[in-house]
């Protein structure tokens, strides 16, 4: 009003005007709220500084100015119904416009927050399967190293009656490097799940937490290693966080198989507080929902995969969380 010089005499004389100042102001509240929504978030203070995006307020201000343009021309100049009808059914298009404009751009920013999680998420399976990968081979170089011990201590044994320690220490040396030693307790056949389960355990061991772990004699050949990695990665990891804190520090898993058809997972632990639920289903408690909790997901996305399904139960009177999930693999 006070840019086009336009009293309130003159709006309510004119429904035209009233309209038109109505819908601007309109627009003017959502983007103001919109801007201080944006900038109010402590999270994402990347937000404060320029970018392409920040040219999408261009829009509501140009939107307004038009729209003021309108009012002025309605209020100045005697205009056919016509050209009012065309005023108002452009407002209204200019509005909408604006607001599904900035609905399109949040959904597509939540998209790329989301793709971005999923090639992390597919990243860090791959990593680990490479590093469980490499953690076979150390268990295979001791394994090899176990079967030759008798010659390896007889070689440093002549060496000893020669008195020629420098040989010795040499040749130790050369043992460690080679066969790259490192101890891996077997609680499954299927050797990338081993190593899975022994990071786990020596995690679990470093922060004080009571690990038991059984798992069957089970043919794994119809889950992937990448799909084997992620669930089991990512539901131990879980559990882990879970425990840490927790005043009763115990993590129970037993993998089993039943009907000759199904692979039934299960883990409980002891937890410092109460899971994180929405409408039933678990949510992360990380302040950032859009980079985190992509663990859960990742293990509901593996069970519909294998046909299967995912179920969790928590006991608030011991603070105990129990998990389940269902593969079918026939």
């Amino acid at each position: 009003m006070v840019t086009f010089n336009i009293d309130i005499k003159g709006i309510t004389e004119n429904g035209m005007i009233f309209f038109l100042l109505s819908g601007s102001s309109q627009l003017f509240f959502f983007f103001i709220a919109y801007f201080v929504s944006k900038i109010s978030v402590k999270e994402n203070k990347e937000n404060l500084k320029l970018n392409k995006t920040d040219m999408l307020f261009f829009l509501p201000m140009a939107s307004i100015l038009i729209i003021c343009g309108m009012s002025y021309i309605s209020l100045n100049y005697k205009l056919d119904e016509f050209t009012y009808v065309l005023f108002a059914v452009g407002a209204l298009l200019l509005m909408y416009s604006n607001i599904v404009v900035f609905l399109v751009h949040e959904d597509v920013l939540k998209t790329q927050y989301e793709n971005t999680a999923l090639k992390l998420q597919k990243q860090k399976s791959e990593i680990d399967t490479e590093y469980y990968s490499i953690l076979q081979n150390q268990y295979e170089n001791s394994n090899i190293l176990i079967h030759d011990i008798k010659r390896h201590l007889l070689s440093i044994k002549e060496l000893s009656n020669e008195k020629d320690f420098e040989s010795i220490n040499k040749y130790i040396d050369s043992l460690y490097e080679d066969y790259q030693i490192k101890y891996l307790k077997k609680y499954s056949d299927n050797k990338l799940i081993n190593a899975i389960i022994n990071r786990y355990v020596s995690a679990c061991k470093d922060k004080e937490i009571d690990f038991y772990c059984d798992i069957r004699d089970i043919d794994f050949s119809c889950i992937s290693n990448n799909d084997i990695t992620s669930l089991l990665d990512n539901i131990l990891e879980n559990a882990l966080e879970a425990t840490q804190n927790a005043d009763n520090k115990k993590i129970e898993l037993t993998v089993k198989q039943t009907n000759t058809n199904y692979i039934v997972i299960n883990i409980w632990n002891y937890c410092a507080s109460a899971p994180n639920l929405k409408d039933g289903k678990l949510q992360t408690t990380k302040s950032n929902k859009f980079i985190h909790g992509y663990g859960i997901k990742s293990i509901e996305r593996i069970a519909k995969q294998y046909n299967g399904n995912v179920s969790h139960n928590f006991d608030p009177e011991n603070m105990k969380f129990t998990l389940a999930v269902v593969l079918k693999i026939k």
